[in-house]
């Protein structure tokens, strides 16, 4: 299985393609082993951990801004 992305979104300059080569399916896929429950996670932990070391930030809207601070009191208020 395999998957391409590009980032940051508003202007690609980097490409991650991420290939595994027989995928297993384990009970966190629901016994899936597509690139959507495999490689796509993969490729999110690369690009977290080397989109920092290239300087591609997130940016956030204030709309963003605002969703994630609801969903972190709602968090804290859960426990």
């Amino acid at each position: 299985t395999s998957f391409i992305g590009a980032f940051p979104m508003d202007e690609p300059k980097y490409l991650v393609l991420i290939m595994l080569d027989e995928p297993k399916a384990t009970p966190e896929t629901y016994g899936f082993a597509t690139s959507g429950w495999n490689a796509v996670p993969t490729a999110y932990n690369v690009i977290e951990r080397i989109a920092p070391m290239l300087g591609v930030m997130p940016k956030f809207s204030e709309k963003d801004l605002e969703t994630l601070a609801k969903e972190a009191k709602k968090k804290k208020k859960e426990g």
